[in-house]
Formats: C-alpha cells, structure tokens, sequence
C-alpha cells in the first residue's frame, strides 16, 4: 500500500513499514495505516505491506519461512523506491518485525533512520511469551468454558490464532540483536 507524499518537498523521503507479527499485527493495523495517511500529508512517502501469508498478501502463514518474509521487505523497498523517487530511506519496524528487517538484503538501498516501536531483540524469549500467553488464553474460563488443552496439529504451531510451520518457529527463535545494533537516535 504506497501512501505518496501529498507535496514535493526538496528532499523526498520513503520511509518502509515493517508490521510485528500474528495478534500485534491486527492489533496495531488500523493505527500504522492512519500514521502513514498523517505522514503522507507531511511530505513523506510511505509503503506499507504485508508478509506472505499474512493480511491480503498471498498464501497462508504455516508456508512462511524467513526468507520469503525477509525477500517481502526488499521488495517492498524496491517499490518505494521505484514509486516515489525518493533520495533517502527510513524503516519503521514493530515488534519481531524489528528482528525479520534485520535479516533483510536491501540491495544498495541506504536507509539513514530506523526507527524501531518495542523492538523484539530475542527470537527465543519472544516465541516463549507468545506461547505462554496463548497456554493461558486456552484455559482461562472466562474465555472458554472448558479449558481447550490436548490439541496439538504436529505440523504446525498455532501461537494466538495463526499457524507457522515448526522450521518458521526455529527460524524466529535463532533470530538475536543487541541493543547496539540500533539506531539510537
């Protein structure tokens, strides 16, 4: 979704927006489309897009593996960049979206800012909250009214509501920055 800047100022900024996962993904939609409306009406370009598998993108999210998430985001910078002419580059990142940018291969694409909403640092410590919280989801009353334990597909982990393959779990868990590793500004 390519949200052009509603004037031309002398320098053209393009800024990326990388979603956070599953549950935060929907929970934060409405608001990361209405902050590139307000950025666009600023003079910034702005793309946002979806994983494979996720929001309107194709396929399902048991197919995801890092690779084609990562190849998504250098894609979709690829169209900023072609779209909006733009001469320098940000990326707003949410959550694990932070860890999938990191992995990414932007071809000779500088980005100067990135700036970062609750950066997931640890793939690990990240799938074993999600975990733990959808546990706990599963067996509070007030939500079902027998606990649901017992089903487990082999296949594919369901963590709140969506399904990855166990290799696109591994992949994520593997995943580590440091706090360094950030822009700091």
């Amino acid at each position: 979704y390519f949200h052009p800047a509603d004037f031309a100022t002398n320098k053209r900024v393009g800024l990326l927006i990388c979603n956070g996962l599953a549950h935060e993904y929907l929970r934060t939609h409405r608001m990361l489309k209405q902050l590139a409306v307000q950025l666009a009406r600023q003079g910034i370009n702005v793309m946002r897009f979806d994983y494979p598998g996720t929001g309107d993108s194709w396929g399902n999210t048991t197919n995801a593996t890092l690779e084609n998430w990562t190849g998504s985001i250098t894609t979709a910078m690829e169209e900023l960049e072609a779209l909006s002419a733009a001469d320098r580059f940000a990326v707003l990142s949410l959550r694990a979206g932070t860890l999938i940018y990191s992995k990414a291969q932007l071809h000779g694409i500088t980005v100067t800012r990135h700036f970062c909403l609750d950066p997931v640092l640890d793939g690990t410590a990240y799938i074993q909250a999600i975990e733990q919280t959808h546990t706990e989801m599963l067996a509070d009353p007030l939500r079902f009214e027998k606990p649901r334990t017992g089903y487990r597909n082999p296949q594919h982990s369901e963590l709140l509501g969506n399904q990855y393959s166990p290799a696109f779990i591994a992949q994520l868990q593997q995943l580590r920055l440091e706090a360094s590793q950030l822009d700091s500004r």
